[in-house]
């Protein structure tokens, strides 16, 4: 009885073994199994070893059965999926090539590069040349189009006028300036203490006063002129062209004194009864039609018109004879009712 004892105990011993080798969880359970199974008691050494031997051979059949399983489990690895494995496996490759990585210096490896560097060339050079002068000349209209459009230059030389005002005009200087109905106008006696001049020359046309005008305008820096011209130019020039002549003139003065304000009499009519060899081929119809273009020309050029014609005329049109002598130029009456007219202008 006793030989049996042993080799039982001893079976259950190797018994023992495979299972903690095979599997741990089973492990734990037989010794869960055999503390709760073990009785508190002894009621003799014999009855409880053979009791501790027969529980011991329940749990490793019951063990061993669960081997078996788990055996069959594993054999069957098409139904257990393995994907964990390989991801753990991809990470941990991951983690060694960045450590790799992270040792490398970049900026060691970036000197040991050698990089072809780009010559420049002729062309390269012109065309940044090219460049250069380009936004030169677009910044430089830029410039040009602001100060433009901001009035800068306008500006500028309105400051330069007015000083030149300011140095040539010291006082006021009437001007008279035509032929000989101008040069036999005695100014100092129908204008006392005023600042009058007479630049009237007998025989005078349009063409003389365009060719003098320096002698004859300009030099007296006149604050007024009053402008008679026109009869001399009849049947020596046509009357657009006399009229062309008058506009000529008004130009100049404009150029060269634009300060001055500008008056243009009519011509005067004449009076062919009185002496036809004074009056000559003058006829006061064309003369009042030059008159008219005269009138359109003032509007035009934005000077006076001094209307002399209809305050000289009779009642059958011509030169009223209580105003000439000659039929043609003017008495001290008629150069009384051009003063009195005139006045009216300069006392503006």
């Amino acid at each position: 009885m006793a030989e049996k004892k042993n080799t039982s105990t001893k079976k259950n011993t190797e018994n023992k073994s495979t299972k903690k080798t095979t599997n741990t969880k089973n492990t734990t359970k037989k010794t869960t199994t055999k503390s709760t199974t073990t009785p508190k008691k002894k009621n003799g050494s014999a009855n409880s070893k053979v009791k501790k031997v027969e529980e011991i051979e329940v749990l490793d059949k019951t063990n061993s059965f669960d081997i078996i399983i788990d055996d069959e489990r594993l054999k069957d690895k098409e139904s257990l999926d393995f994907s964990f494995i390989d991801g753990k496996r991809k990470k941990k490759k991951a983690k060694k090539e960045i450590e790799i990585l992270e040792e490398v210096d970049y900026k060691e490896e970036l000197k040991n590069i050698d990089i072809p560097k780009k010559e420049k060339n002729g062309s390269d050079a012109f065309s940044t040349s090219l460049l250069i002068i380009f936004s030169f000349v677009f910044g430089f209209l830029i410039c040009f189009i602001w100060a433009k459009e901001s009035d800068y230059f306008t500006v500028v030389e309105k400051e330069k006028e007015e000083v030149v005002k300011t140095e040539i005009i010291v006082d006021d200087n009437y001007l008279f300036v035509g032929d000989s109905i101008t040069a036999r106008y005695d100014l100092d006696e129908y204008f006392k203490g005023m600042p009058v001049i007479n630049s009237g020359i007998g025989g005078n046309k349009t063409t003389d006063i365009l060719n003098d005008m320096n002698d004859r305008i300009y030099r007296y820096n006149p604050s007024k002129v009053i402008l008679l011209i026109g009869t001399n130019d009849y049947s020596r020039l046509s009357n657009s062209d006399t009229v062309k002549n008058i506009g000529k003139i008004i130009d100049g003065i404009k150029d060269n004194r634009e300060y001055a304000d500008i008056y243009v009499q009519s011509i005067y009519p004449v009076n062919k009864e009185i002496s036809k060899s004074t009056v000559g081929d003058r006829n006061n119809e064309d003369i009042s039609e030059m008159n008219s273009d005269i009138k359109k020309l003032c509007k035009e050029k934005s000077v006076s018109y001094i209307n002399m014609y209809d305050l000289l005329v009779d009642d059958d049109g011509n030169l009223d004879d209580d105003y000439t002598k000659d039929g043609l130029h003017l008495d001290s009456d008629g150069y009384e009712v051009v003063t009195e007219e005139i006045m009216k202008i300069l006392k503006k």
